[in-house]
């Protein structure tokens, strides 16, 4: 069998050459993935291969594609992997050959487009980058989904979206207990109001770690997610089945929320969560809700419409 298209290690020669853009300003580029039994080619292996697709604002692409939103690797983890199309080789650092693995089609026969910044754009093309970055508020509003993928900590943790989501659904579940009891006039006690609070330690690890992740610190995320139509998170390093949304950012939205308006200002069980030993990772938790909240915020006043920098989050 051939080796695939996406490896582990740096590329060699011969290297991926980026065929020119009609026009950096009116154009660009989307990766398409295949499964590997498109276009008769050995079972087993995907294929990946860019195409040149009409872009401005007023026109944007008729292709139904997704969008990606990550955070690029530290240089030393850069430029350590390779991507395989047509038997030229793109470097592409460890994050994005993770990344790969998740968008490849479960479905014999299946293909996607995606849109994903260091891939679609010639990055050692200033003066395309230049007519691209204008045209990303557009990639990312008219994409059929966001899929976004933070990294984990260190290249040996993980962060694990799943059982991350499972534990935001339980809270949010609580939350919504409390709103109903409040809207029926019922009065919970001391001793009733920690009723539903999943006790769950891995799961309330791994809602922390995506919660404080630096993802949410990047200034790029606000275009790709706050006019996004919808937002998935993402594992980057698990091994589920790859079509499987892990984690809807409103849900997300939803419990960061609960925490900024029903924590602070009660004694809720939500501040069972906020039981740190380390200060500093309680800030660091704080300003994750503050942030996520503040994106949710925005998505709902501009989704939809022209997107304008908001300068308090970067």
């Amino acid at each position: 069998m051939a080796p695939s298209p996406i490896q582990n290690t740096k590329p060699c020669s011969p290297f991926y050459q980026y065929e020119p853009l009609r026009s950096s300003a009116t154009s660009i580029r989307l990766l398409r993935i295949a499964n590997h039994k498109i276009d008769g080619k050995e079972e087993g292996l995907p294929i990946f291969f860019l195409v040149h697709i009409h872009c401005t604002p007023e026109q944007p692409p008729l292709q139904p594609y997704e969008a990606i939103s990550w955070a690029w690797d530290a240089p030393s983890h850069r430029d350590t992997c390779t991507l395989s199309m047509n038997g030229t080789n793109l470097a592409i650092s460890t994050n994005m050959y993770h990344i790969l693995q998740r968008l490849i089609p479960a479905e014999p026969g299946a293909r996607r487009l995606v849109w994903i910044d260091s891939i679609c754009i010639n990055q050692a093309d200033p003066v395309e980058k230049a007519g691209q970055i204008p045209l990303m508020t557009t990639i990312y509003k008219n994409a059929t989904q966001v899929l976004a993928f933070p990294s984990p900590s260190s290249p040996q943790s993980a962060l694990s979206v799943p059982v991350a989501g499972a534990f935001a659904a339980k809270l949010d579940q609580h939350v919504r207990g409390r709103e109903l009891c409040a809207a029926l006039g019922i009065q919970l006690g001391n001793a009733d109001s920690s009723c539903g609070i999943p006790s769950d330690p891995n799961g309330r690890t791994a809602f922390v770690q995506l919660v404080r992740n630096r993802f949410w610190t990047r200034a790029w995320i606000i275009q790709e997610m706050v006019v996004a139509r919808s937002v998935s998170i993402r594992s980057m390093n698990d091994d589920k089945s790859n079509d499987i949304a892990d984690l809807d950012f409103d849900l997300l939205g939803r419990v960061a929320m609960a925490f900024k308006t029903i924590g602070p200002k009660t004694q809720s069980p939500l501040l069972e969560l906020e039981g740190w030993a380390d200060a500093n990772e309680a800030r660091a938790f704080r300003r994750g809700i503050d942030l996520i909240t503040r994106l949710q915020d925005f998505g709902r006043a501009t989704r939809g419409a022209p997107y304008t920098a908001c300068p308090t989050v970067c």
